[in-house]
This record gives structure tokens, C-alpha cells and sequence, in this order.
């Protein structure tokens, strides 16, 4: 199942979170199916009851209670419904899990947690999917977990993008969110490899959505964050296995492990110890493979430390062996801000480096040298321990300027203050005096985006919207100069091959035969307010790549040019037409992505929940959108990107920059 979709979130606030925050929880897992497989003829009935949800559920509440000390009651499985006097914890399985219950216990603990306070949602049962109604998935299907009632006619399953409404509305209010799921689809919901089955339900369609009602936001100082660990990936199943004759999901035996051996972890080790574990046991289920089919995945604030309080604003990157003894080679460079001469610390695992104590670091370095996608870290003296999973935090930033520059002018010293701390968490984003890119003007009423020609941008932000406008100013400026910054001309090199220049532009003319390149006016294509013209990109590289068009508009609009990926084989040539240029003069650019494998671009408009992302460049786009794309990204991995620059003319050009043909109206 596409778990990521289902919402990203965190764990909290406990011993290490801030004084007096509480951590709430609801635990639901299911195996009796009030409509599956021969109990309801009128309902859908194509799926069958689970064996092992509800062990899940037992198993990690005893774990959260004893090894990690969460005030947890107890719980008789018998009765399937349990609820702590504070509410702060809530169980539901089996019968009790219906729709209306989970729904209206997961909103119960938003509305009673405080600011500060951490909600745990962990999930066992089936997953599913429907259509996509939002039409912003690249698959046209969203991801679903299966309540107890489900798929009588009636009532439905619940989607993940309303459970990201709710999630998103927990944040908005200060409160981090935590998933952890053990599910997902397959289609079949039959057997695994040891005849019990999967947890899966067949594609359904969607339904009523009304009872789904997020509290509204509210004013708030912490730093909300969430993490979502999925037990499987688009297309996969999530199985159940028998130990010691309990059945139980796969996934949840490996993360019961990871949480009983572990001692003060970050999320990432977590889900670095839970693939270790499973992958050991897939070894010992052999000969039967279908365990491969499951991929365990998370994404989110995975540097925070587990049970911990929202992770510190600190540049923290993957580290392997370098090609010598006092080398490493870092897995990020300049894209997410590693610079030369800044400092590392190296440690054995991500809560190592969270944590930052001197003493359990293994050794430290200089980053002398360092690219879009990579660095190599110096190291003093060779490493105490060579070992895997190596962090290295940086303890000393040699300044390679911020991605965007933000100058604020004028207005109150209260004011000022304000927009800078709701700034302060885009690491991507600096506010400063100091060469801005753009500035933020107080202005009668509000403030407002200028560039730095004194051209505003979009619509002033009133004076008591502060709270909303200027993160979403924070996280535009981020995605839009994140894209600006792809290009890297190693990765271009190796596509284009002899064909130049990578990107050329013609006239999309009614009369095909005719489309004449577009004038170059200072090094730009330029053509007229109503004119169209068509994009070529010739693959001159020897492997097929998949390619995406942007057009990034002076106001800071990212539009993607088609709606899916083309592949475009070796020596051929990618055609694009239709694109008309817009009615105000102006430059803006175009965005050539190419990557060997199909990412989803999707991130770039969406908000709220996204699916389970493998693809490292995939996450770093995603990431844009909370303004994090300097920082908490272990690999920007390969791919190749180019920009191009297209200027439009204002209608009254000399006939010289005009074309020679005709162009219809838009259909």
C-alpha cells in the first residue's frame, strides 16, 4: 500500500520533549471484518479476515508500555474497546474499530492535546485503494485503511488524503503526529507464504467524506513535525507470519524487535534496524520469495529522536568509506548546503548524531571538496570504528550563502520578529539584509513580496494573516529556487551527447510545416503575449530517460507542462507543443528534468499526505514544500536537469521579433 499517503507523522514529546507535554495514542487493529469473505451477500465480500492485526496491537502496546515507559491501561482483546480515564490513550479492535470510531477518536485526541503534545496513531489491519477524486496522484488512486464495518454499501473505507487533513489540522495546532502502519494492497487479499494472509483488500470506490471535520488551527510556538513508517510500498502486499504459533504482521514483529533492542534512537535507525531484521528473516523463510515483495518504508522527520522532542535545526548527512583511511564520502553536497572548510563530527548512528556528544563520536573532519550531490569529508585521524550507518553532523557551517535571501523593510519591531520566527524553520530561506533576492515590505494593511526590481508578487498579506501568509511565502521561495538550483552539468554531460543545445524552441504554428526557431533576444527565446511555441530536448545520451517540463513564472507559479512523464529513448527527440506565452512581458524559465527511473513531480502542487517516496530526488522536492531543502537529506541520488530562459514581448514588438505564421485560439 502506498503509506506515505497515508499521512506522515511523529513521534513526541515524552522524556526528552518539553516539560509537561503528554504523549496520546490510538492503537486500532483488526481481524474480524464485519462484510469480508462469505459473512455479508450483499456487500463487496472479496477480501478475507486477518489473523494477526490484533497480536500486533497487543504486542506493541506491552513494548510501548514496559520498554519505553507510555502510561498505557491495560487492555482485554476480548472486549476490543479500551480507553484510559485522561483519554490519553485509546484502543480499538476488531468490532469496535468501526468507521465512526476510529474517525472520532483520532479527532478526540487532536482536540484534547495540548501545544506540544505528541499523538501516536499506530494501525493493523486491511489497506486498500480508490479512485483518486483530487486528481493530484500520478496513478489516478488514493490509499485507504479498511475499518471494521467497511464496504456494506454504505460505509467506506477511510482515505488517506482525509486522514492528512485531520494530521495536517494536529500540526496547525501545534501538535505533533506520529503513523506507523501495518498494511497495505495487493488486490487479491489472499495467503502468504505460509497460507495466512495478506493484508490487503481489493480497489473500491469512493465515498461520502462529510464526518471528516478538522479542528480548526490555532496560535502556536512549537515546532510541529511528523514521521510515517509503513510496512509496505505502492503495489506491495504486507504479510502476516506465524512465530511461536501467534500469528502476526511481518512488520510489526521487526519494528517490536527494533523497539526492544534499541537504546535511544532517531527514527532513522528505527527504520534502518526493522529492514536489517526483516531482511534476515526473509533469508530464513526461504524458499518461498513473496516476502521480497515487501518493502518497509518511512519518511518525515526521521532525525528526530524516537519519543523525543522535535529534531534540532542541524545539518546531518549520510557518511560511507572513502578512498582512503581518513576520507568520507558524504552522500549529499551543495544542494542540501554541505560547503568546503565547514566541520563535521562523525558518529555510528543518526541518534548518535542527533544527540551530538562529543564522546561517542568516532572522529572528526574538514568537507574539502564538495558538488550538487556529493562531498568528501577529511578526517583528522582515522575513524575509532569503521562501521556502517555512519552520520556525520556538522559542528562548524563555513558559509556558502543561503539558497534564497529574504530582506524585510519597515514595519514594527514586533512585527519583524514575528515573520522571522515563523521563517526560522525553512533552513532553506535566511532572512537578511545582506543581498536579497527578494524583500518583504511593510506596506498600509500588511506586508508585501517584492523582487528586487520593486515588482510585487502576488497580493499583500494582511497584518493579521501574518500566520498563514508568510509560510506560504517561506515554502514558495523554497520550491521555486530548489528547482533553479538542479541543474548540474555533470549529469547533463552524460545525456546530451553531441546533440546541442539541450533545450531548442520553435513557433507552434498552425501550419506545422513551417515553425521557425524563436528569435534569441539577451541570450533568451522570446516570443509575443498569445503566440505559442513548442520545446524539443533530443536524447543524445545511451540510455533512455524520463523527462519533465516546468515553466517557473517571475511570480513564483511552477507549472508542470504535461501531466506525465515522457520516456524518451536514445537519439530521439521529445516535441512539446502548445505552450502559449502569457499576456505580461517578462523572462521566466524552463526546467528540464531527466532522471533513469520515474519519479513523482506531483509533490511540487501538492499539500498534506504523499505517497511512500524511494526515490531520494523524490523526497527532496517533497521536502520543498516545508521549506527543508537545505537540510535532512541523506542522497539527492542521480539525475540530470537544465534551464532554459524564455522571455516574453509585449504586443506592440517590432514585427522582427513577431512570428510569420498564425495561431488559432486555445481549444
Amino acid at each position: 500500500m502506498r503509506h506515505a499517503r497515508l499521512t506522515a507523522a511523529l513521534v513526541a514529546a515524552l522524556w526528552a520533549g518539553a516539560a509537561g507535554a503528554a504523549t496520546r495514542t490510538l492503537f486500532v487493529g483488526i481481524n474480524d471484518y464485519a462484510n469480508s469473505f462469505g459473512k455479508n451477500p450483499s456487500a463487496e465480500a472479496s477480501f478475507r479476515d486477518l489473523k494477526g492485526a490484533v497480536n500486533d496491537v497487543v504486542m506493541i502496546r506491552n513494548t510501548l508500555a514496559t520498554r519505553w515507559q507510555l502510561p498505557l491501561p491495560a487492555f482485554d482483546p476480548a472486549k476490543g474497546c479500551s480507553s484510559a480515564p485522561d483519554a490519553l490513550s485509546v484502543t480499538l479492535t476488531d468490532r469496535c474499530a468501526t468507521r465512526a470510531a476510529i474517525v472520532s477518536a483520532l479527532t478526540g485526541q487532536i482536540l484534547a492535546a495540548a501545544e506540544g503534545d505528541t499523538i501516536l496513531f499506530f494501525y493493523a489491519g486491511h489497506g486498500a485503494q480508490v479512485e483518486d477524486r483530487t486528481r493530484t496522484q500520478p496513478d489516478g488512486t488514493s490509499s485507504t485503511i479498511v475499518p471494521a464495518d467497511a464496504r456494506d454499501g454504505r460505509i467506506v473505507d477511510i482515505v488517506d488524503i482525509d486522514l492528512g487533513r485531520l494530521i495536517d489540522a494536529a500540526v496547525a495546532r501545534g501538535v505533533n503526529v506520529v503513523t506507523i502502519f501495518d498494511s497495505c494492497n495487493s488486490g487479491t487479499g489472499t495467503r502468504d507464504l505460509v497460507g495466512e494472509p495478506a493484508r490487503a483488500a481489493p480497489q473500491t470506490k469512493p465515498g461520502d467524506n462529510a464526518d471528516i471535520r478538522p479542528p480548526p488551527p490555532r496560535p502556536h510556538a512549537n515546532r510541529a513535525y511528523r514521521v510515517h513508517l509503513a510496512a509496505a510500498a505502492d503495489g506491495e502486499v504486507a504479510r502476516e507470519l506465524t512465530v511461536d504459533n501467534a500469528p502476526h504482521g511481518v512488520f510489526s514483529l521487526a519494528l517490536n524487535e527494533a523497539l526492544t533492542a534499541l537504546d535511544r534512537p532517531a527514527y532513522a535507525d528505527v527504520l534502518e534496524k526493522v529492514r536489517s531484521i526483516y531482511a534476515a528473516r526473509q533469508l530464513a523463510q526461504q524458499p518461498d520469495t513473496r516476502l521480497a515483495e515487501q518493502t518497509i518504508g518511512g519518511e518525515g522527520a526521521l532525525k528526530a529522536l524516537f519519543l523525543g522532542a522535535a529534531p534540532k535545526q542541524q545539518r546531518i548527512v549520510a557518511a560511507a568509506p572513502g578512498t582512503t583511511s581518513t576520507t568520507l564520502a558524504l552522500a549529499n553536497g551543495t544542494l542540501i548546503g554541505v560547503t568546503i572548510g565547514s566541520a563535521y563530527r562523525v558518529y555510528g548512528s543518526t541518534g548518535d548524531a542527533v544527540r551530538g556528544d562529543p564522546d561517542a563520536a568516532l572522529g572528526e573532519g574538514i568537507v574539502s571538496a564538495a558538488d550538487i550531490g556529493s562531498a568528501v569529508l577529511t578526517l583528522a585521524a582515522p575513524l575509532k570504528t569503521r562501521t556502517t550507518g555512519l552520520q556525520a553532523l556538522e559542528i562548524a557551517h563555513v558559509s556558502g550563502g543561503a539558497p534564497v535571501r529574504l530582506s524585510l523593510l519597515g514595519g514594527e519591531a514586533a512585527a519583524r520578529a514575528e515573520i522571522t520566527r515563523l521563517l526560522a524553520d525553512f533552513t532553506a530561506l535566511k532572512v537578511t539584509s545582506d543581498a536579497p533576492d527578494y524583500l518583504l515590505v511593510a506596506e498600509t494593511g500588511g506586508w508585501q513580496l517584492r523582487s528586487r526590481s520593486d515588482v510585487a508578487i502576488g497580493t499583500l498579506i494582511k497584518s493579521d494573516e501574518l500566520g498563514v501568509g508568510i509560510p506560504d511565502i517561506g515554502r514558495k521561495l523554497v520550491q521555486y529556487f530548489t528547482l533553479l538550483s538542479l541543474p548540474n552539468a555533470a549529469g547533463m554531460a552524460a545525456v546530451k551527447g553531441d546533440a546541442e543545445p539541450m533545450l531548442t524552441f520553435t513557433y507552434d504554428c498552425d501550419d506545422r510545416t513551417l515553425n521557425p526557431p524563436l528569435p534569441m533576444i539577451d541570450g533568451a527565446a522570446a516570443f509575443v503575449g498569445g503566440e505559442r511555441m513548442a520545446i524539443n530536448f533530443t536524447n543524445g545520451s545511451g540510455a533512455a530517460r524520463y523527462a519533465y517540463l516546468f515553466h517557473l513564472s517571475q511570480n513564483l507559479a511552477i507549472k508542470q507542462l504535461a501531466t506525465e512523464a515522457d520516456l524518451v529513448t536514445q537519439g530521439t527527440t521529445l516535441l512539446r507543443r502548445g505552450i502559449r506565452a502569457g499576456k505580461d512581458p517578462g523572462t521566466s524559465q524552463i526546467l528540464l528534468l531527466l532522471t533513469a527511473s520515474q519519479i513523482d513531480v506531483s509533490v511540487l502542487e501538492q499539500s498534506g499526505v504523499r505517497s511512500l517516496m524511494s526515490n531520494p530526488l523524490e523526497r527532496l522536492l517533497a521536502g520543498t514544500r516545508n521549506g527543508q531543502a537545505s537540510r535532512n537529506l541523506d542522497s539527492v541520488g542521480t539525475f540530470a536537469a537544465h534551464i532554459a530562459t524564455v522571455r516574453v514581448l509585449p504586443t506592440t514588438s517590432p514585427s522582427g521579433a513577431r512570428a510569420t505564421c498564425t495561431f488559432n485560439p486555445r481549444p
